[in-house]
């Protein structure tokens, strides 16, 4: 048998023992903090209602004391951040020091997450709605927890209020391991399905050498358009950071390859970072990079001191394939809904590399790498726990080069075998897996990751476009096309489901009765209608029907776990713990054990007096948990003394803990728990709310006085900040409104309505209420509401706002985009210039100020005061360079018309610039034609013919079939053509370039004026367009600034022709 020799072992790090024990502990840390301020308290009804957004961000720092949770064994250690989202703030090899999670120096936050405010760096945990997440800066609840093997667990946790699920995160540390693991679990508690979407951002530093080892074959976007991974179309190898110079910023979601993990490795520094988990736990994969341009790098500058940090990338893992905007609904990569009773569970392992000159393949243990060429290979392996075991190196030919590992975490080993060796497979041979294998074909899943041809418009079609809207939280596009499919199909019974779904939704539970009984009149058994007609008979009071229709559901495996949990609880709500005790068993029997059937038996172990039972129930909840307030206020229940009540009030630390007590207390409002709901909700914070639902319990109880007196606090209390959002809510401010003449319960129920997708009755409430409020936030909320359908209602209700509230900056900002959306220009220039004088320094009057003054032609002073306006932007936007160009090409275009050329010269120059104390970095590639065009302009004025004939050169060459370029701008090539006598040539490509454009508007306005109706011409250039609503995680869709591109062209035809 032929022989292949191991040249060479060699350990390159000295053998250490392992300390007995990780730690964990808090430090108040003192770090330079960029704080964020000035809550909106107009309520925004949509996706994360009831969360509302900040509007002020520093510029300048603050010292400030963070509270950090600090775990850390021999080769890790990292930090959590508690009040800021509960994430990861960083994570650090103590081995060479480094950072393989990035640590933001300081905490400086910015305009990013859905409510605004949001930090760099760390592992980010994001669950709900797409974008970073409504609690990314917020304080959530947290738990410190030292482990009998040792380890160490910190438990952070928070419910997701508008999906009314509840998450939580375990970040856990070995005392023997390199690596940590966050352990997650997310439960939907409510009765309705919400959006799924969960993502772990994790970041790292960027540099020149840092090369991404992501197994895939391709990549998509949030749009779901396929892409070529890791060597784009262009033939570039994007999976070097480097060779990403191009474009704008980068969204790589990469799949195609089952695989367990990724890894990012600076292949000079000969260091790394990496990522484990068993792939169907999640099979998303997603590498994020800021445009290496000044567009993205004016974000280092933004959400770091860049003394002390350098730019970042994230690496992220998510349930799904990808982060689905509203474009993936049309290619294979839908959303998906989180189902009523869900629980969702997964653990992910984070660590360091180094001294492996790259990777090939990670196991659970260990991380290997091969290099050499022909005169030597070096296999590199890397430890992640202690490994004292056989490698077996399999070749080819299935001959077998064995070696012994001793190797302690951290420890890298190097096997350098002969360079004739093919090697096939390499594995440990006591632990029986393999770690690497030469042909990973097997892996490549084979999946379409492309569309076929589909008719949107069928019943189908429409159907699941509708059932997508849901899982986006758009209830009202989901409503109009569900109807859409009914009228094209009264008998596609699926949609009726949904339909019934929806009402509920909108607390139209007639509606959803009849809907949901069409589907049952044709199929008794349908799972989905049973276990809805069940939620509407429980809701009435009708307990045996909805019996009835939860047996029924339940035989769908489906809807069992939900079902049988219900049937207990309706035993509960009846008194009758016989009945929830049987069926406890009957769950019991068929293993199931879900978060929520474990709630409802510690209650029943409760009021059945089986303490012995409920310790037990309670040790193991706890010790899963120890973040569930719901368990410790039960025991708090079964033994009522106050150090019990303390230790529960002690852990809820989120930035909302009166939301906390009244999302337990609606559980047992819910099953008229009405004692307990009492005793809970006497423990919350005070707020408006918690004193609603203590008159509603109290009435319930028979305690008239008390029940009077909370409802008095009730209407009594400002209205700052009380957005009621829970069905359970509505019964009550019902229950209000007849006990009280004030229109406070009548405003927030209309908040609810108008939340829920019921635009009629929020209407009804809204019109109803007329001029009796007299808080200003009130006429802002109703004139957005009615916005649409009553401009000049909404008008007064914003004037209403402004004179109740002169000092609130809000009212004037209404008010002025009213007027400057309505095209009242003059209105609007008269409204901002005393805004501006009355708040001058908020950057979003400042710029309204701009706006307004651009509006009204006022160009030389919006420069003025764009130069000395700093907006610190949200991602995505580019807002202020746009005006800032618009004002200094209409500025160059005036002094030009009255011969002032050098002026002209100045303005246009400063056209070209990207000013970025307007919040915006110059990108890759900026469409210039316009700007070239007008200085082309300046130019032959000023007699400088040979470089106008330049520019007009540029211009035709410029742009041919490039998607970055703006359609409406092609017609300066035709403009262009002339200057330089090329006239047939112009006119043919004129009508070339009519015959391939998409926008109509801009067809339309190009015919005018090519046949000297500059009149009609100017109708379509000013005409607003029909842009849809876009997230900067949406592909972009450039829609020109059509009435600039008018004024300039116009000025030139005038003097030209």
């Amino acid at each position: 048998m032929k022989k292949y020799f191991i040249l060479a072992i060699i350990l390159l790090c000295s053998p250490r023992l392992i300390s007995q024990t990780a730690l964990i502990y808090e430090e108040v840390r003192e770090m330079k903090t960029y704080p964020f301020g000035d809550p909106d308290p107009v309520p925004k009804p949509g996706k994360i209602y009831p969360y509302f957004r900040f509007d002020a961000y520093a510029v300048d720092p603050v010292g400030r004391k963070w509270n950090m949770i600090c775990l850390e064994n021999e080769w890790i250690k990292l930090w959590v951040a508690p009040e800021i989202g509960g994430k990861v703030y960083g994570a650090m090899d103590k081995t060479s020091g480094r950072y393989f999670i990035y640590c933001n120096s300081v905490v400086k936050f910015r305009d990013i997450a859905l409510r605004g405010p949001w930090t760099s760096g760390g592992i980010e945990m994001n669950f709900g709605s797409i974008g970073h997440s409504p609690l990314t800066a917020s304080k959530v609840d947290y738990y410190m927890r030292m482990n009998p093997d040792s380890s160490v667990s910190c438990f952070v946790g928070a419910t997701d209020l508008p999906g009314r699920t509840e998450w939580r995160v375990e970040i856990y540390l070995p005392a023997d391991k390199a690596w940590f693991e966050t352990r997650t679990e997310w439960v939907n508690h409510s009765t309705s399905a919400t959006s799924l979407y969960h993502w772990m951002n994790a970041a790292a530093d960027v540099a020149d050498d840092l090369r991404y080892y992501f197994p895939g074959t391709n990549h998509i976007d949030h749009s779901g358009n396929l892409y070529q991974w890791p060597v784009n179309q262009e033939g570039r190898d994007i999976s070097l950071y480097p060779d990403n110079d191009f474009g704008s910023d980068h969204s790589y979601h990469i799949l195609g390859t089952y695989t367990d993990w990724f890894a990012g490795y600076y292949e000079k520094s000969d260091y790394g970072f990496g990522h484990w988990t068993l792939h169907p736990l999640k099979v998303g994969k997603k590498i994020w990079i800021w445009a290496l341009s000044r567009q993205g790098e004016i974000w280092k500058d933004l959400l770091t001191d860049t003394t002390e940090n350098k730019q970042y990338t994230e690496i992220q893992t998510g349930l799904l394939y990808n982060q689905a905007g509203s474009g993936s609904t049309y290619s294979p990569f839908k959303h998906r809904g989180f189902e009523p009773g869900s629980e969702i569970l997964f653990g992910e392992r984070w660590f360091p590399l180094s001294g492996i000159s790259g990777v090939k393949a990670i196991s659970e243990n260990i991380a290997l790498n091969i290099t050499g060429s022909e005169t030597g290979q070096r296999v590199l392996l890397y430890a992640f726990e202690k490994i004292n075991d056989t490698v077996d190196i399999i070749t080819v030919t299935a001959d077998t080069l064995s070696s012994f590992l001793e190797m302690m975490p951290s420890d890298t080993n190097v096997i350098v075998v002969r360079g004739d060796v093919k090697i096939s497979e390499i594995c440990l041979r006591n632990g029986k897996h393999k770690i690497y294998s030469a042909d990973d074909s097997m892996k490549d899943l084979g999946r379409p990751l492309g569309s076929e041809t589909f008719e949107w418009s069928s019943i189908y079609g429409l159907y699941y476009q509708a059932i997508e809207y849901m899982r986006q939280r758009n209830y009202i596009l989901a409503l109009e096309y569900l109807k859409k499919c009914i009228d094209k199909d009264q008998y596609f019974m699926s949609a009726y489901s949904k339909l019934a779904e929806l009402e509920m939704r909108r607390h139209r539970y007639d509606d959803a009765e009849a809907a949901v009984k069409k589907v049952l009149a044709f199929d008794a058994y349908d799972p989905e209608a049973n276990y809805i007609y069940a939620l509407l008979q429980e809701r009435d009071g009708k307990l045996y029907g909805a019996r009835d229709a939860y047996g029924v559901a339940m035989l769908s495996n489906e809807f069992y776990n939900i079902c049988i949990n219900r049937l207990a609880l309706l035993g509960l709500r009846n008194n009758n713990l016989v009945e929830t005790g049987m069926y406890i068993d009957h769950a019991l029997r068929k293993g199931i054990k879900t978060n929520q059937l474990q709630k409802t038996r510690l209650v029943w172990a409760r009021k059945t007096g089986a303490d012995s039972l409920f310790k037990t129930l309670y040790n193991d909840i706890i010790s899963s948990d120890p973040l569930s307030h719901f368990a410790r206020f039960e025991n708090y229940m079964l033994n009522p003394v106050d150090s019990l009540a303390d230790n529960m009030l002690r852990y809820i630390n989120n930035e909302f803990p009166f939301q906390t007590f009244l999302e337990m207390a609606s559980w047992y409002i819910n099953y008229d728990l009405y004692p307990e709901a009492a005793k809970l909700l006497e423990l919350s914070p005070e707020n408006p709310l918690v004193d609603l639902y203590l008159a509603f319990v109290y009435h319930r109880l028979g305690q008239e006085e008390l029940s009077e007196r909370h409802l008095e606090e009730f209407i009594l209390a400002g209205t700052d900040f009380v957005f009621p959002f829970r069905a359970e809510t509505e019964k009550m401010l019902l229950w209000a409104a007849e006990k009280t003449d004030s229109w406070k319960p009548g405003y927030y129920l209309a908040l609810i309505y108008w939340n829920s997708g019921d635009r009629e009755r929020a209407a009804n409430l809204f019109g109803s209420l007329a001029s009796e409020p007299d808080d200003w936030k009130f006429y802002i909320a109703r004139g957005n509401f009615i916005l649409a359908d009553d401009d000049i209602a909404a008008e007064r209700d914003y004037r209403e706002a402004c004179k109740l509230a002169p000092d609130e900056w809000r009212a004037s900002h209404n008010m002025i985009n009213f007027y400057l959306a309505g095209g009242y220009n003059s209105r609007a220039l008269e409204l901002s210039a005393l805004a501006y004088e009355r708040f001058r320094g908020n950057y979003i009057i400042d710029f309204d100020h701009a706006r307004c003054l651009l509006a009204r032609d006022s160009v030389y002073r919006c420069i003025d005061v764009l130069k000395e306006t700093v907006i610190l932007p949200h991602e995505g936007s580019r807002q202020g360079r746009e005006i800032w160009k618009k004002a200094n090409v209409l500025a160059s275009i005036d002094s030009y018309w009255y011969g002032r050329t050098d002026d002209a010269t100045r303005y246009i120059e400063d056209a070209y610039r990207w000013p970025e104390n307007l919040g915006v970095g110059k990108p890759y590639r900026v469409d210039e034609r316009l700007l070239d065009f007008v200085k082309a302009m300046v130019l032959t004025k000023k007699g400088m013919i040979e470089e106008a004939e330049s520019l007009y050169d540029k211009i035709i060459a410029e742009c041919i079939g490039e998607y970055e370029c703006v359609d409406s701008y092609n017609i300066l090539r035709v403009f262009a053509l002339r200057e330089l006598n090329r006239d047939r040539e112009s006119e043919n490509y004129f009508n070339e370039w009519l015959g391939q454009l998409v926008e109509d508007r801009v067809r339309q306005w190009a015919v005018s004026l090519h046949e000297g109706r500059y009149q009609e011409a100017g109708k379509y250039a000013f005409m607003k367009p029909d842009v849809p609503d876009s997230d900067p995680w949406e592909e972009s869709i450039d829609i020109s600034d059509l009435s600039l591109l008018h004024r300039v062209v116009t000025k030139y035809l005038q003097e030209k022709w």
